[in-house]
């Protein structure tokens, strides 16, 4: 495993401090790259079953679009992921006024999110088989809202078997609210210009959260079975264009059973033979099939979290703990999986 670093200077100059570029290097050529601003992962790269190597996260034209990054696109997200209705954070009755930023309510962290923070580098490691960037960010108490110093550390891995792990870890001095996540816009065909639609993906879960029109969940989940949204079997993800927005962005709950066994998420492109099998910790996954006007559905989000609107409680003493782990391979085919 090769480590590579170097600055970014387009963003460097843009933020006016030293935007470092990290690459992590596999000897089968996988590699993925990462940035200490906003927790970006700009790169993964993974073979298709020729070989050829691809990235498969989907990117700006501009790199310094990241500075702006309306679309949350590939960086860390928090402190709270999702949208908190009305800007109003109610954390054992200590009431926390929010960044309305997205019409009357809260999304995302708002504009001084983890997504618009510097990182420091607090390591870049090596190991036999894997290499690491671990990045850390302090939040100070109430500089956006938010209770409580606290520290994040986020840890990336890339090991030679071409497994992404993804680790958040945070303490704090006081009672908090933390629901982070990762928002990388994945095509595993390794093109910008293709819909995601005839790509195929499987969710290990029965029930979902509805949303309204604001995109808020509703209190309780329901039913996915005979709706737009239903990839208990691997299907193309066209299906949920069927929706009344046109695709997803909806929280999946997530069915610890049957994890146990297998991933939580499938997601595979036959043209392409790439395949990510994507298992959590977390008990909610938010899908989001890029409906917007950005690229329209040529990426699709997989945000492990927990459900957004609601309150996720740290206390002094205990450790945020919350992984993800992606394995990517090569010879997808849909006749595989009996699922």
């Amino acid at each position: 495993m090769e480590i590579i670093r170097k600055p970014n200077v387009k963003l460097s100059r843009r933020l006016g401090y030293e935007v470092e570029s990290i690459t992590l290097l596999a000897e089968t050529g996988a590699s993925l790259t990462a940035l200490n601003y906003g927790g970006i992962i700009e790169k993964i790269i993974m073979p298709d079953r020729k070989g050829l190597l691809e990235n498969i996260l989907l990117n700006d034209d501009d790199i310094q679009h990241y500075c702006e990054n309306p679309y949350y696109l590939n960086a860390a997200i928090g402190l709270s992921a999702g949208r908190i209705a009305n800007g109003r954070l109610d954390l054992n009755g200590a009431i926390y006024a929010l960044e309305r930023n997205q019409g009357v309510h809260h999304l995302h962290g708002g504009a001084k999110g983890l997504h618009h923070q510097r990182w420091y580098i607090d390591s870049v490691e090596k190991g036999t088989n894997d290499a690491s960037i671990v990045f850390t960010y302090n939040h100070e108490h109430l500089s956006d809202g938010y209770p409580g110093n606290i520290m994040i550390k986020f840890r990336i891995t890339l090991t030679e078997e071409h497994h992404v792990k993804l680790l958040f870890e945070a303490v704090t001095d006081r009672m908090a609210h933390l629901n982070l996540t990762h928002h990388g816009y994945y095509n595993l065909s390794g093109r910008r210009s293709v819909d995601i639609g005839e790509q195929y993906l499987f969710v290990n879960a029965s029930r979902y959260y509805e949303i309204d029109a604001d995109g808020i969940p509703h209190k309780e989940p329901s039913a996915l079975r005979d709706t737009p949204f239903d990839f208990h079997r691997l299907v193309p993800i066209a299906q949920s264009y069927q929706s009344s927005i046109n695709g997803i962005d909806h929280p999946f709950c997530l069915e610890r059973s049957v994890a146990e066994q297998g991933p939580d998420i499938l997601y595979g492109d036959e043209t392409s033979g790439r395949l990510m099998q994507l298992s959590t910790n977390q008990n909610v996954m938010v899908i989001y099939t890029n409906n917007g006007d950005f690229k329209r559905h040529r990426g699709i989000c997989f945000e492990a979290q927990a459900v957004p609107n609601s309150i996720v409680s740290l206390m002094p003493g205990e450790v945020y703990y919350h992984e993800t782990v992606m394995v990517f391979e090569s010879d997808f085919d849909k006749d595989r999986f009996y699922l």
